[in-house]
């Protein structure tokens, strides 16, 4: 009750802030009203001849006193309000920035460690492999993504399921290799069924879904219930995201990143605002990073496919050596 009413005052007070000449007046007329009363009062019946305040003059005195009174609240309420929204964002996005900052700073330490090596002159570990370590990077920034969204939303964290689906070009099948708070991933099901929100958006319906209420993405056939949403009676969010990644029109590496709550939602309603910003301050950034850690792992399968075809190659027999 109090929430809607706090929603309704601030929609009234934007109004206000938004039309100039109703904003000007109710911020000038308090401080013109006593001088207007004591210069034209007489002239309009609000002061008699003792320079006192008539029966119409008190009533209307009350009025604009009330209603001064009045948007004062409001507008202290407002600014209050708008200063902890600001604040509250802040605070988001510093600990985002907190936590893709822990793991870029592991990657630098890997890196610095290379550079020392490669100073000494040492034989050099893979580059890719040994020291920018894409699944370990991913991983950890599954892990901390579960954290800010723990932090936003104040869903405890066993109850937020993250995972990525990814295929490669040159891969036969899909795999979901990284995933947290799930023993396993069922992918063939996800991957397959046009029910799921995770197909719709691989097969291109959709560039990211956000259900804040998974028994409306049921009911719209664009999310397939498991085992763990038949626990929780359904309750909780849904959203996919894709991360493919393209260039000239090929797309290398198909991937999505899945985040599903259970028994809690991470929105209350579905509030599209309140979407853009956790999707905005909140999964973004680590967004970025996760498709940098995915494109480092391409390249890495990509130089052990070429390594593992140089170690099997069939060298050809010389046809002179064979007549010899």
């Amino acid at each position: 009750m109090l929430g809607s009413m706090g929603m309704m005052i601030n929609k009234i007070y934007n109004k206000i802030l938004k039309n100039f000449w109703l904003n000007c007046s109710l911020t000038v007329i308090p401080s013109i009203f006593f001088l207007a009363i004591k210069v034209i009062g007489k002239n309009i019946g609000l002061v008699n001849k003792q320079d006192d305040l008539t029966f119409l003059g008190g009533i209307l005195f009350s009025i604009f006193i009330f209603f001064t009174f009045a948007y004062g609240v409001i507008k202290s309420y407002c600014d209050c309000h708008m200063n902890s929204k600001k604040s509250e964002t802040q605070n988001i996005l510093q600990n985002v920035a907190s936590s893709t900052t822990s793991v870029c700073n592991n990657k630098f330490h890997n890196l610095i460690e290379y550079i020392e090596k490669s100073s000494q002159k040492e034989k050099l570990p893979n580059i890719i492999r040994d020291t920018m370590k894409p699944e370990i990077q991913i991983k950890e920034l599954l892990k901390e993504l579960e954290i800010c969204l723990n932090y936003v939303t104040g869903i405890g964290r066993d109850n937020i399921e993250i995972s990525i689906f990814q295929k490669f070009d040159f891969w036969n099948k899909w795999e979901c290799k990284y995933y947290r708070n799930t023993n396993s991933c069922e992918i063939n099901n996800i991957v397959s069924d046009v029910r799921s929100t995770a197909n719709q958006v691989i097969n291109g319906q959709y560039d990211s879904l956000f259900f804040h209420d998974k028994r409306q993405a049921i009911e719209k056939n664009q999310y397939l219930p498991n085992v763990k949403d038949q626990a929780s009676q359904n309750e909780g969010s849904i959203i996919c995201l894709d991360m493919s990644l393209r260039k000239n029109n090929i797309k290398y590496i198909s991937s999505v990143l899945n985040i599903s709550t259970y028994g809690e939602k991470i929105i209350s309603k579905d509030d599209k605002e309140l979407k853009n910003k956790i999707k905005h301050f909140v999964i973004d950034p680590f967004l970025l990073r996760i498709k940098m850690e995915l494109c480092n792992e391409y390249i890495l399968e990509l130089y052990n496919n070429q390594e593992f075809s140089k170690e099997n190659k069939v060298i050809p027999i010389d046809s002179k050596v064979m007549n010899n």
